[in-house]
């Protein structure tokens, strides 16, 4: 097993899907958030478990790179870096009672992630200086 770092790319594809709302499971997705030049633009999506930023002791603001596993599809590790990566937010703003963490990747190569599909992850591992989730396809 190997992971191989998502790196940022300009041809992307898919289109909105739904959303889980629970907050004890990590979640994927790829959504519609543009166009630029003509072209539509998606963002892959990365809803992190409460319980897996406060295990990890991570905080809004830290960046995280985000790797693929090139043998096991939907498997990735997320691990904390002083510089470049993704910035850890809030999805939905700073005013919700309950707080959800995202990961947001405007552009990416590296992952098969379908459009409109959705994926969720009940736990992760601690291993190679990061948190391993292993998502799977939510059935519709």
């Amino acid at each position: 097993m190997a992971f191989i770092e998502l790196r940022a790319n300009e041809s992307l594809g898919g289109r909105r899907g739904g959303r889980i709302a629970d907050t004890t499971a990590s979640t994927m997705a790829l959504h519609k958030s543009g166009n630029r030049n003509g072209v539509p633009t998606y963002q892959l999506s990365i809803r992190l478990a409460q319980d897996l930023v406060k295990q990890m002791r991570w905080q809004i603001g830290d960046r995280v790179k985000v790797l693929v596993d090139d043998e096991t599809p939907h498997k990735l590790l997320l691990q904390r870096v002083t510089s470049g990566g993704w910035a850890l937010s809030y999805a939905g703003g700073k005013t919700q009672t309950v707080k959800k963490y995202r990961v947001q990747i405007t552009s990416y190569t590296g992952i098969n992630v379908a459009p409109g599909d959705r994926y969720v992850c009940n736990g992760f591992t601690e291993e190679h200086g990061g948190a391993v989730l292993q998502f799977a396809k939510v059935a519709e």
